[in-house]
């Protein structure tokens, strides 16, 4: 064979060999499989936009959202648990119960109401709903404009399990039907405490407020928790204004999440006791706070009923640590 050819058939060797060895390569780079991820991802805000709406229209005791809203905003905030700020403007239906001892019935208006709501960017948990009135400056041109949904509802994911040192909180199961004047009772009870004068220093916003879940407020320190008959109400909706989160939760399980050496009022613990009737036609009922071991205490109120609701008459301090 002549060396010439000999040469050729070596580079056409050499060469087919190289492009076999480049195509091998490339077949077992295109098999390799994606490298998996373990962060969870956060919802979309088309996800926190129906969790919000349908808080919103299942409503309160007293208010839900009607129609589409008007105006919808927000957006993602961050910290140790990121967030959807949403700003919602709209028409609400607000039920008006019946004056004690008048003849005046039930009636509902139609308002228009400016709402925030918070919803955990991780678990699609709405954590917090405000409702302020439409006249109401608020600061929100910074917040993107929101589209209302469309097409199908997006799926809501399933909340991932984090390991964590603190026991879930076990809410009571929620009473079939609210005692209006109940509701009334302790809503006065609640506003009335959450003043300067008591439980909230002027100008503070709390970062949480843990309520019992059940009604078994302490008259005494040394007394047992005891069990009690669940809250007959959700105090959610009157605690929001108070604080950036409220939560159904025992004291006990609460004690990793407050200081145990300094006095704060970030965050703050109460119990409600159940109502007791007097000879007189007023009710007592007491309230148990706890900030830290060394900031705790009760008090006793007093209350009767106007024709608007209900009066508080005197709250007597019952025990303090």
């Amino acid at each position: 064979m002549p060396i010439v050819n000999r040469q050729s058939l070596i580079v056409n060797a050499t060469l087919l060999l190289f492009i076999m060895l480049l195509s091998a390569c490339g077949l077992r780079k295109a098999a390799a499989p994606p490298a998996p991820t373990a962060t969870p991802g956060l919802i979309s805000v088309e996800v926190a936009v129906v969790q919000a709406l349908r808080q919103l229209r299942e409503g309160g005791i007293y208010t839900r959202m009607e129609g589409e809203p008007v105006e919808m905003r927000g957006e993602l905030t961050s910290g140790p648990e990121p967030l959807w700020l949403l700003y919602i403007r709209g028409q609400v239906i607000e039920t008006i119960p019946a004056a004690a001892g008048s003849d005046i019935p039930e009636r509902q208006l139609v308002a228009e109401r400016q709402v925030v709501v918070r919803v955990n960017a991780r678990t699609a948990e709405v954590t917090n709903v405000t409702a302020y009135a439409a006249g109401e400056e608020m600061n929100v041109q910074h917040l993107p404009l929101l589209a209302l949904p469309s097409g199908p509802t997006p799926i809501i994911p399933t909340p991932p399990t984090y390991q964590t040192t603190v026991p879930a909180p076990t809410a009571p199961p929620a009473p079939t039907k609210v005692n209006t004047q109940e509701f009334l009772a302790y809503s006065t009870v609640l506003r009335h405490m959450f003043s300067p004068q008591y439980l909230l220093p002027a100008g503070t916003t709390l970062s949480l407020i843990g309520v019992n879940p059940l009604l078994n407020a302490r008259e005494l320190p040394r007394d047992e928790t005891g069990n009690g008959p669940p809250l007959p109400f959700n105090p959610q909706p009157l605690l929001a204004p108070y604080a950036n989160q409220v939560e159904l939760i025992e004291r006990t399980q609460l004690r990793d999440r407050i200081s145990d050496t300094t006095a704060t009022v970030e965050r703050l613990w109460i119990a409600l006791g159940p109502l007791e009737p007097q000879p007189d036609g007023s009710v007592r009922v007491m309230v148990e706070f706890f900030r830290n071991p060394f900031n705790a205490g009760a008090y006793e109120l007093e209350l009767h009923r106007t024709k608007g609701g209900w009066q508080v008459d005197s709250a007597r301090l019952l025990w303090v640590s």
